[in-house]
């Protein structure tokens, strides 16, 4: 079948949903990220939850910055389950009578 250009440019094709929706920042305070080994462990736990996902990390502010489509509690639990204690940034995480323990990296 031979297709005319004329008909070619009256072809509208609507963009896909998930390029219509817009990717959600996320920000994350890890206390317990002190070093390069830190920030290569969590963009490895972050790109296992979405692996198109944009990460930024400043690591003297101790923070990750995620843009993704997925939903933010996969993140924190992903982190969490890596061994660090991660923060949604405005939010107070920990729980009473829950000890402190400094965990994360294996440089301390």
């Amino acid at each position: 079948m031979r297709i005319d250009l004329d008909m070619m440019s009256r072809l509208k094709v609507a963009p896909s949903t998930k390029q219509q929706e817009s990717r959600e920042m996320i920000s994350i305070e890890v206390k317990d990220m002190t070093c390069g080994h830190c920030e290569a462990t969590l963009r490895k736990v972050i790109a296992a939850v979405d692996a198109s996902a944009a990460v930024k990390v400043d690591l003297s502010a101790r923070r990750l910055q995620i843009e993704s489509d997925e939903d933010p509690t996969q993140f924190l639990d992903a982190v969490r389950a890596a061994g660090y204690s991660p923060a949604a940034v405005g939010t107070v995480t920990a729980n009473a009578g829950e000890a402190k323990e400094k965990r994360g990296c294996c440089c301390r």
